[in-house]
């Protein structure tokens, strides 16, 4: 089974012949935990695809919030994009260095919410592509600065809590969970400090590594891969999902596989476990 939207995803080979232009901005959207003690600007300086820029995701998000990276308004969200050279009518690569591109897509969504079209994930990331023989460089480059209007803010994509909340006594949307089986049935510690051990009520727990390919942790599985799998869990990729993890950045993961096999059923609810986990309020299984 072929994928519903190929053009979500660039091999590459595809991206080195679109490299030079200005009709294409490729995005490093690298991110880690603080417990990783590793930093992705850093490593960009060190090492990223010709003419990329680098998007910080803590950086480009709601500053008002006391939440880590949530959606920024498109005020911000425009002059950020604005600040990166990034246009309207440019299309979007995403890369990050993580097994299983998870910022990546996190990044992708946001585009989406957007509706910012062209946009696409390169399958492999960085990994892949220096492992095929593709040059890198290092540094930063001062970009041109360009005027972005981002697109009307598609509301189906995101869930707040008090959306998630209602749908606990509903049932109408399938929850879905990223995290890890350990933080879903609370026999884990989380790793930011504060928050409650356990998941939303009635909630599937599907690992965002599972969706990643063990044969080459660096590439996106095939359409019968992802869709046996999602299906093995007991979801319904035809019915509204709301895809939940820790902050929003690995329930990305089901929103780009679903949406690469032509499902436009998920949202991300943006506070996930740092919001819900953090209240007194909240329901917890």
């Amino acid at each position: 089974m072929e994928y519903a939207r190929p053009k979500a995803l660039i091999e590459p080979s595809q991206l080195s012949n679109l490299i030079e232009g200005d009709s294409l901005k490729i995005i490093d959207a690298s991110y880690y935990l603080p417990s990783s003690k590793r930093n992705a600007r850093r490593e960009f300086e060190d090492c990223h695809i010709p003419g990329a820029v680098f998007f910080d995701i803590d950086e480009i998000s709601d500053q008002g919030s006391k939440l880590p990276h949530m959606l920024p308004d498109p005020k911000f969200f425009s002059r950020k994009m604005g600040e990166l050279g990034i246009s309207r009518d440019q299309r979007i690569i995403c890369y990050d260095t993580n097994s299983g591109a998870m910022a990546a897509m996190r990044v992708f969504w946001m585009f989406k919410v957007y509706s910012h079209e062209k946009v696409s994930l390169l399958n492999g990331g960085i990994a892949r592509w220096i492992s095929e023989g593709y040059k890198t460089e290092q540094g930063v480059k001062i970009t041109s600065p360009q005027s972005y209007k981002p697109g009307n803010f598609d509301k189906l994509l995101v869930s707040n809590i008090d959306q998630v909340r209602k749908n606990c006594k509903t049932k109408l949307e399938q929850v879905v969970d990223a995290r890890s089986s350990g933080r879903f049935d609370g026999s884990e510690e989380e790793p930011r400090s504060g928050l409650q051990r356990g998941h939303i009520p009635s909630s599937i727990n599907l690992p965002f590594e599972n969706l990643t390919n063990r044969r080459d942790t660096t590439s996106i599985l095939s359409s019968k891969e992802i869709l046996s799998l999602i299906t093995n869990y007991g979801i319904d990729p035809a019915r509204p999902i709301i895809s939940t993890c820790g902050s929003g950045v690995t329930a990305a993961v089901l929103f780009f596989n679903l949406h690469l096999l032509g499902y436009d059923t998920v949202s991300i609810y943006d506070g996930s476990w740092s919001e819900w986990g953090s209240r007194s309020d909240t329901p917890i299984e």
